[in-house]
């Protein structure tokens, strides 16, 4: 498949708008859960379902982490975007890698060299272990989605709940 095309939908392909490479429409992106896609062999495979679990897992646990520092201090979770907590200094997005940055690091600020706590990087890895394994078993289903938004649930409230104990 070239630039000037997009997603095969309906054994027909849909060319691309002039400087727009890859237009995708709601329909496009969705078609990859339904459950007649599970007879492709690529998306079958153990391999494939964890390496896509695991780096959706560190996104989403990226964001489980966000999620439990900032609900219970009454923050708001579009805005603004993340500091350091020590130096109030903005993260970079190669600050913002999920678990890779914090290593890179040796767990201290790239600003301030204040010691990041270990509690994300151990949040960030809890959840992407539980990804990835909702990814091997689902697959890439409606299960999933349902599975992803209790892990991200359960996952935030146990941790807001341990900090508060």
């Amino acid at each position: 498949m070239t630039l000037k095309e997009t997603v095969t939908t309906k054994n027909t392909v849909t060319p691309a708008k002039a400087g727009v490479p890859f237009v995708f429409s709601t329909r496009q992106l969705l078609t990859c859960f339904r459950y007649r896609n599970m007879n492709d062999p690529l998306l079958n495979e153990p391999f494939v379902r964890l390496f896509v679990g695991t780096l959706v897992g560190l996104v989403l646990g990226s964001f489980t982490t966000m999620l439990s520092y900032r609900l219970p201090r009454g923050l708001s979770i579009v805005s603004p975007p993340s500091t350091c907590p020590s130096c109030g200094s903005h993260l970079t997005p190669r600050d913002l890698i999920p678990v890779v940055s914090w290593l890179i690091g040796r767990g201290r600020c790239r600003h301030c060299a204040a010691p990041i706590g270990t509690r994300y990087v151990v949040i960030e890895l809890i959840t992407t272990a539980s990804i990835a394994a909702a990814f091997v078993v689902f697959g890439f289903t409606w299960a999933l989605i349902v599975a992803l938004i209790v892990i991200i649930a359960l996952i935030t409230t146990t941790t807001i709940y341990c900090e508060r104990r």
